[in-house]
């Protein structure tokens, strides 16, 4: 019973250590929650004015 729990403990913690381990670090330009500014308001430029169907993979019909 116990050798069970010790082996159930040792893989929890090893797959916890995998998984902290692989968790993706690069996003280094949103260092913190709701952006660099606190705000949570994008400073970027450029965004799409228009769209057309062709901008849309797949539609479906609204119910009035």
């Amino acid at each position: 019973m116990i050798d069970s729990l010790r082996f159930s403990s040792a893989a929890v913690l090893l797959t916890a250590v995998i998984h902290l381990s692989s968790i993706d670090t690069s996003a280094q330009d949103w260092t913190r929650f709701r952006g660099p500014n606190g705000t949570g308001v994008d400073e970027g430029t450029n965004f799409p004015t228009a769209s057309s169907e062709d901008d849309y993979a797949w539609q479906i019909e609204h119910p009035a």
